[in-house]
């Protein structure tokens, strides 16, 4: 269980990378570039939406399930 744990947070996360300097140019930037798949990346925009937008999106998501639910018979 704790290896596919740390697959998902390795995936989530991402790579991270140090940010490359042009040679010859005067300017230094120094950091990290995190790259990601692009099936992480949907997943951290969905996270990320679903953090800022939770007021609305929680009713959305109940009902959206509940006809999923109707549709199928289930209720």
């Amino acid at each position: 269980m704790r290896r596919l744990r740390n697959a998902i947070r390795e995936w989530y996360e991402g790579e991270e990378t140090p940010v490359e300097n042009p040679p010859g140019s005067p300017l230094v930037v120094f950091g990290v570039r995190v790259k990601r798949h692009w099936t992480a990346r949907t997943a951290v925009a969905l996270v990320e939406f679903h953090r800022r937008e939770w007021k609305w999106a929680l009713p959305f998501y109940l009902a959206a399930l509940g006809f999923a639910l109707k549709a199928f018979g289930v209720i």
